[in-house]
């Protein structure tokens, strides 16, 4: 539901920085997406590996994929500028206590420091990500949600400047 209202949200402003191409999901647990999909009426397709590898050549699926072609990206750059038209907002400002700021609406962004500053048990780690320039930008995002023997691995299309591909290694016991 939030999703479907985020995608809503976001088409709304002008411009809009979504760039809806699509999402390729498989591994564990994507059932349970197609689930939520069901309950909100979501459109969505199960495509099996060689119907996949037909409209999306340069991708290998060892099983039936869920496609959401509903689904995107935010581009953050253009989304942070429209968001910010109207607004008072001070980047690199550091604030020790957010509960002492005086305003309408105050978004903190702390990043890393969100532990400290609310006393959550948070571990920050740093996640390596790559690149692939040349990558149209019209390609869907790609999302391998692993199994109990791989880790989650996913690309995203990043107009502009290619495709990236990462491995999400915060998953418990890696």
């Amino acid at each position: 539901r939030l999703a479907v209202r985020a995608n809503e949200e976001w088409r709304r402003l002008d411009p809009c920085p979504l760039r809806e191409n699509g999402l390729l999901e498989y591994g564990q647990g994507v059932e349970l997406h197609a689930a939520a999909f069901d309950e909100v009426g979501q459109p969505y397709e199960w495509l099996e590996p060689a119907e996949a590898e037909r409209r999306f050549p340069e991708a290998h699926f060892p099983e039936p994929v869920l496609w959401d072609a509903q689904a995107g990206a935010v581009m953050a750059d253009e989304a942070l500028a429209t968001l910010a038209r109207g607004l008072v907002v001070r980047e690199g400002t550091v604030v020790a206590d957010p509960r002492e700021l005086e305003a309408d609406v105050i978004v903190a962004a702390p990043g890393s420091w969100l532990g400290a500053m609310f006393d959550l048990p948070l571990q920050p780690q740093i996640e390596q990500v790559t690149y692939f320039a040349g990558a149209p930008d019209d390609r869907p995002s790609v999302i391998d949600h692993g199994g109990p023997d791989r880790r989650l691995y996913y690309g995203l299309v990043t107009p502009g400047v290619g495709y990236k591909v990462a491995e999400d290694a915060a998953r418990p016991g890696y």
